[in-house]
């Protein structure tokens, strides 16, 4: 009897290997099937671009932007991502083209953007080829972040160009994404200004932009000069008191990302906000954001 029920454990126990074997190779044929497709159409797309910056269509057409905005260094970004899933030699060189675009725009002063745009192009670029005008330039692109730093609320300001009244106190939870651009200046130039900045930063959203049960403003209106807090409200949401949930995903994206900080992890130390986090937020966000695209360790 007891032979026969080690038998049949084992039958079962061979049969759940062969299943999980078979369903492996089919699913391994299906995805290079899937990443095939996607690189030639990112090649044809490339193509069209070649080293340009896209903004959108018009009349089946694609329109491009004489400066980079928040989204130019994606392509740089697909292709990085997907020589690396693939070993096509000429999807990085493709990608080098695109980081080589951005390298003399690391000054630009009218955007936070600076980590969706240099993260995935120009540092992917240096660890890719070690060649130092790619760091050069992503430390001048951090150091831009920097500048926007307002002392008086403790925030990074978003948007308007630096010296002028434009959105002068408006911090946004976008910013959070752009916060990876200063930790990994720290890392590399040992600067601790880099560090304390995003740490301020995200300091702030904690104490302003999360409401009491966990979701989020989009916008907070400070007044530039002396810090005060005039309006929250949404720019991208439904309304002021929704929760734009992309924005919401970024943020807390980063949060988790950083939580053997101490200024961080003690925010997130009350049972009910682990509850929170680990059931509804942490799965979602590191698979269909984090993972996908901006993974920590390909910088």
């Amino acid at each position: 009897m007891i032979r026969s029920k080690f038998f049949n454990a084992r039958k079962r126990y061979i049969l759940g290997i062969s299943f999980l074997l078979i369903f492996s190779c089919f699913a391994q044929e299906n995805l290079n099937k899937k990443l095939d497709v996607i690189q030639k159409q990112l090649i044809k797309k490339d193509d069209i671009f070649t080293g340009r910056w896209p903004e959108y269509t018009k009349d089946g057409k694609w329109q491009f932007r004489n400066k980079p905005n928040w989204f130019s260094g994606f392509i740089s970004g697909e292709l990085f991502l997907m020589y690396h899933l693939t070993g096509n030699e000429d999807l990085k060189r493709r990608a080098l083209i695109h980081a080589d675009s951005l390298v003399h725009h690391a000054d630009i002063d009218y955007t936070h953007d600076m980590g969706f745009i240099f993260l995935p192009s120009v540092v992917k670029a240096y660890n890719e080829t070690g060649d130092e005008k790619y760091k050069n330039t992503a430390i001048q692109a951090a150091e831009m972040l920097y500048k926007r730093f307002n002392p008086k609320g403790n925030f990074l300001r978003a948007w308007g160009k630096l010296g002028s009244d434009d959105r002068a106190g408006w911090m946004i939870i976008d910013t959070m994404m752009n916060l990876e651009l200063l930790f990994w200046a720290y890392e590399n130039t040992g600067l601790q200004k880099y560090y304390d900045t995003a740490i301020i930063h995200a300091k702030t959203v904690l104490n302003e932009s999360i409401r009491e049960n966990y979701s989020s403003y989009h916008i907070i209106e400070f007044d530039p000069q002396n810090g005060n807090v005039l309006k929250k409200r949404t720019h991208q949401g439904y309304s002021d008191e929704s929760t734009w949930a992309r924005g919401q995903a970024w943020g807390f994206m980063v949060l988790l990302q950083h939580l053997n900080t101490p200024e961080i992890l003690c925010f997130w130390k009350q049972p009910k906000k682990w509850r929170i986090i680990t059931s509804i937020v942490y799965p979602k966000i590191l698979y269909h954001i984090g993972i996908l695209i901006f993974p920590r360790r390909m910088f």
